[in-house]
């Protein structure tokens, strides 16, 4: 790139576009190195799939259940960052970043036994550090190794110490599952074979450690799986009678076969210990790696496995019965998510997903000096004659504004600066006609489209290089001409699947205790379909605005996959059909399933069945499920909204930041190739810090965390 300065253009403001312009606009001579940094966005709002908005009460409305994990250190440091520079007044909302994310360490299982469904608590500690330090992570060696040193202490302090609950080591899961090994102690007669896989695992572990400290994996290998074979056989002799009747010593022995199973698969197949290792396994599912490895099918098809599905959305076209994910990208997401995290396995935003990531980073980057033009919608990027780089961007402006140049777009609820769930109409020429025929200006069906003023932006004159930050479902919408001159482009669209999913939000007049959740405030996954996820967030009431005497007792957000494809342009009736069947698979998941995790919740008429309507705040006029329409759902069904896939298979066609097809055009997004290679905010987060880095050399591949791991 010659030393003049560039015009970028980036198109879309989700989190990895931002993260474009955030390690861009990151070094202090980058007005030296480009003349201009636009964001054009469709709409009023920022945040892409994580963008949220304010209703009635200052309602937070959000796209689903938004959680952070302990192990994004890319993500949590450009909070940091942010937070930092904003600066905002000590004791203000959300002053700094810890005050924005919180540390939650309880998830909850469903679990169907029998016919019924319970819970299957897992409690995971709570430590005092935090994430977005640095730090690169371990290698397979060294996941091995502290994977069977979990498991050997489940073993081995249960057997020989029998520690108590409060003088167990305060790491990892394993170490709260110690109780439930001497259950299972108790269950059998002759504890020798127990005793004695004890001691295989014990010698497992030294040669663990050889490999961890660079023995030739050659003369490891071989020995170690031997005896994680040994030792599953020894506890498989005698905990196997007990799998069906009893609860403790099924899912220790499910912990305990997984874990084995990873570790033994991972060393039979000879993966390396360098960079991207476990992408060699990415043409296979996880549950085909796991049986493969030597898992028990009970192992495979339990709750502990299907959460992890559930949590990365992975049913191809929103089929339960057709779940897919790549082996290595899900064995990389759980090796860091149970051995690596920071603080806490989840981070609980403290507001709504706009405010807490996208409003400090739009407030900061505008100071910098980059400029945001919202209500410009992407129609079509041209090629020039010989197909080799982006000439013309046409851009739809769907609303002029009536003053000045610069959209405010910011509500102020409570002392806090939120998006709005609706454009802020007084602002637009056109604000009335929108706000009258209810316009919903992030719908690619949405009538308004005719309306548009087009834009020709032109390269020379408004860019000289292009940031695509527009996810992967759209690019047949928006850039057929790509598509067609690239046969990279045409396998990744073809490889890299997305889904939709759906979301609901409840707010409740009796808080979960009433309800009847006996449990801590939890996340939870593995329930019933066609709402398979949720999450108590009861915690962020204090940043709504409710009256004093009308504040809702609990508030319970609901997620899963939603089944069906991208509806033609022309049907105008998408939006409306799929949202109602959003409200009747949440009218249908309640009536039949809320009294599972709420039995205090059941219609009075029938106690224990059905839902009591009248428990959900709502106008005192609407009775029965009528109550339900004040509460909020959405389908998200737009290109721009699927989620992306980590099928087997993809990540050999995911596109790369570092190789491009057109030579002004960068990519960014989850879609891509980001080492993570999965719809995360971590890898959204490395996708932008990559085409920063393509465009220009920062930040160094060396300080993007995990990305060179294995």
């Amino acid at each position: 790139m010659d030393a003049t300065p560039k015009k970028v253009a980036i198109l879309g403001g989700g989190a990895s576009a931002l993260t474009v312009a955030w390690a861009l606009t990151s070094q202090p001579d980058w007005r030296q190195r480009y003349a201009s940094i636009t964001v054009y966005q469709q709409g009023w709002r920022l945040g892409g799939k994580g963008a949220s908005g304010r209703g009635p009460d200052g309602r937070i409305e959000e796209h689903g259940l938004h959680v952070w994990m302990g192990w994004y250190q890319n993500a949590f440091r450009i909070m940091r960052e942010a937070y930092a520079e904003l600066g905002r007044a000590a004791g203000a909302p959300l002053a700094n970043w810890d005050d924005a994310f919180k540390r939650h360490g309880f998830i909850d299982l469903g679990e169907q036994v029998k016919g019924r469904w319970i819970d299957w608590p897992l409690e995971f500690p709570i430590t005092d550090d935090a994430p977005g330090l640095g730090g690169e992570f371990g290698t397979l060696a060294d996941y091995i190794d502290e994977t069977l040193q979990s498991l050997h202490r489940l073993l081995d302090g249960t057997l020989f110490t029998a520690p108590t609950s409060s003088t167990a080591p305060a790491h990892g899961l394993i170490d709260k599952l110690l109780q439930s090994v001497e259950h299972v102690l108790r269950l059998v007669e002759d504890v020798a074979d127990i005793a004695a896989a004890e001691l295989l695992l014990h010698a497992a572990r030294g040669h663990s450690a050889r490999l961890r400290q660079g023995a030739d994996p050659d003369e490891v290998r071989g020995p170690l799986v031997a005896l994680l074979r040994e030792v599953r056989r020894r506890l498989l002799a005698h905990i196997e009678a007990h799998l069906e009747g009893d609860t403790e010593a099924r899912r220790l022995f499910i912990i305990v076969d997984i874990g084995l199973a990873c570790t033994a698969g991972v060393l039979e197949r000879g993966l390396e210990q360098g960079a991207h290792a476990l992408d060699a396994i990415d043409h296979l599912d996880f549950r085909a790696f796991l049986r493969e490895s030597g898992a028990l099918d009970s192992s495979v098809e339990s709750s502990l496995v299907r959460a992890f599905y559930d949590l990365l959305f992975a049913y191809r076209d929103g089929n339960p019965d057709d779940q897919r994910v790549a082996a290595g990208v899900a064995l990389r997401f759980i090796f860091r998510m149970v051995l690596t995290y920071k603080g806490a396995i989840f981070w609980k935003m403290q507001a709504g997903m706009g405010d807490t990531v996208f409003t400090p980073m739009h407030q900061v980057l505008e100071k910098r000096g980059v400029r945001f033009e919202f209500f410009h919608r992407v129609h079509n990027l041209e090629l020039n004659a010989d197909k080799t780089a982006v000439e013309r961007i046409h851009v739809g402006r769907q609303a002029t504004l009536r003053e000045g140049d610069t959209y405010r777009p910011y509500v102020d609820v409570k002392g806090l600066p939120c998006w709005p769930n609706t454009p802020l109409y007084a602002q637009l020429v056109e604000g009335d006609e929108l706000k009258a025929q209810g316009i919903d200006l992030e719908s690619m069906w949405s009538p308004w489209v005719e309306r548009e003023v087009p834009v020709i932006l032109e390269r020379g004159r408004d860019f000289d290089l292009v940031v695509f930050g527009i996810s992967i479902a759209s690019i047949p919408y928006v850039a057929g001409e790509l598509l067609a001159a690239s046969p990279a482009w045409q396998a990744s669209v073809a490889g890299v699947e997305t889904v939709r999913t759906q979301a609901a939000q409840l707010w409740l007049q009796p808080t979960q205790q009433a309800l009847g959740w006996t449990l801590p405030s939890a996340v939870t996954d593995a329930y019933p379909e066609p709402l398979d996820t949720w999450a108590d967030m009861t915690h962020l009431l204090p940043r709504e605005d409710w009256a004093d005497d009308a504040t809702p007792g609990t508030l319970t957000y609901f997620c899963a996959p939603m089944p069906g494809g991208i509806p033609p342009l022309d049907d105008r009736a998408a939006p409306a059909r799929e949202d109602a069947q959003v409200r009747a698979n949440a009218l249908q998941w309640l009536e039949q399933w809320a009294t599972v995790m709420w039995p205090q919740a059941g219609d009075p008429a029938t106690p224990g069945r059905g839902f009591d309507w009248s428990l959900l705040m709502a106008p005192a006029d609407r009775q029965g499920r009528a109550r339900f329409d004040a509460q909020y759902w959405r389908a998200n069904i737009d290109p721009s909204e699927r989620y992306v896939l980590s099928v087997p298979g993809s990540t050999a066609v995911r596109l790369r930041a570092d190789r491009r097809d057109f030579e002004n055009l960068f990519i960014t997004g989850d879609w891509i190739y980001t080492g993570v290679n999965a719809g995360c905010v971590e890898g959204t987060v490395i996708s932008g810090l990559l085409t920063a880095n393509a465009i220009g050399g920062v930040p160094a591949l060396s300080e993007i965390v995990g990305y060179a791991s294995p």
